[in-house]
């Protein structure tokens, strides 16, 4: 696994290898005592702390980072541990506003008699994880069907959103 590392932080070889294997740790949406003893010995002679919440972050892993340290004991200095979680207090309020706008949109597009797939994130924030907060996001996926589309896009723009910052069609191929 390979994660995602600003250079000009300087970190060593070492804090790289080490926050790659932490990530990866944290990256189960579950944990057990075994997933917490191996991430307890990762973070035993890690020393790229400050470096942590940043690729916690850009690897949407923020959240989970926060959850997974604090299940396995695992305290980091207090500046990371902050950082880790303001990132799981945003994506966690980020998803309940999603959720509830997800919600009127399925609810309007129910009364509307459109079927609708939740996709994604959005779909695995819910199937996946304890808390839908934990799976960052920036949007949200739905399907319908192509006779549905312009009714789809209609309640949309009635519900307040705008369809050319969004919602948009496939192409058939």
């Amino acid at each position: 696994m390979s994660f995602a590392v600003n250079p000009a932080c300087n970190p060593s070889l070492t804090d790289i290898r080490l926050a790659e294997t932490i990530l990866g740790l944290c990256a189960c949406p579950t944990g057990h005592p075994g997933l917490y003893e191996r991430l307890i010995d990762a973070c035993q002679f890690f020393n790229g702390w400050d470096l942590l919440p940043r690729l916690a972050e850009v690897n949407g892993l923020g959240p989970l980072v926060h959850i997974q340290l604090k299940a396995a004991g695992v305290v980091p200095p207090s500046a990371c541990e902050r950082a880790l979680k303001g990132l799981y207090v945003r994506h966690r309020h980020a998803n309940a506003v999603r959720e509830q706008a997800l919600r009127e949109i399925l609810e309007a597009y129910s009364t509307a008699g459109i079927k609708t797939l939740v996709l994604k994130g959005a779909a695995l924030a819910y199937l996946v994880y304890s808390q839908p907060g934990l799976r960052p996001m920036r949007d949200t996926d739905l399907l319908v069907s192509q006779s549905d589309v312009k009714s789809a896009q209609h309640i949309l723009a009635e519900l307040g959103y705008d369809p050319a910052f969004g919602a948009r069609p496939l192409k058939r191929v």
